[in-house]
């Protein structure tokens, strides 16, 4: 059987250490990035089974960004090429979902849980209303495009 593989981001190396030696003498194989650039690149190449991400790293903000189209998590807004867009609660939600989860497909009955939990009810056209009224948000500034679906890509193949 193969040793899961856990990634380690921490700008420290004293604590990278440390927590790789203890998971290598529990069985895991480790990676190991300095910062969120090395990290984005070893979870694509090496796709590891688990990332443990130090929580406040310097020279990573927290946008998000997509050609453009900027969304800050810390301050919960969203902005095309520096001009505000306003969206509400819901729509904000469902586009840090999509930007974060890019290049994903996900089923409706998925996003509904994510937006509104499971424990909930909510008729499933509800998502379409908020799917919707994001794209229209985006629509002015032509980012509208990038929202196939059930899934956001910058990718216009």
């Amino acid at each position: 059987m193969a040793k899961q593989t856990i990634l380690i981001v921490d700008d420290e190396a004293s604590i990278r250490d440390m927590v790789a030696m203890t998971l290598e003498l529990n069985g895991f194989d480790c990676l190991e990035a300095a910062d969120a650039i090395t990290a984005h690149s070893l979870i694509v190449d090496q796709r590891p089974d688990l990332v443990l991400l130090d929580w406040m790293m310097p020279g990573t903000s927290g946008q998000i960004d997509c050609a453009g189209l900027q969304l800050d998590t810390q301050a919960h807004r969203i902005s095309a090429n520096g001009t505000p867009i306003k969206l509400g609660p819901t729509e904000y939600r469902l586009l840090q979902f999509f930007m974060s989860h890019a290049d994903r497909v996900y089923t409706r009955e998925q996003l509904l849980d994510m937006g509104w939990g499971s424990n909930v009810y909510i008729d499933d056209r509800t998502l379409d209303v908020h799917i919707r009224r994001l794209r229209k948000a985006l629509t002015v500034h032509g980012y509208d495009q990038y929202i196939h679906g059930y899934r956001f890509s910058s990718n216009l193949n």
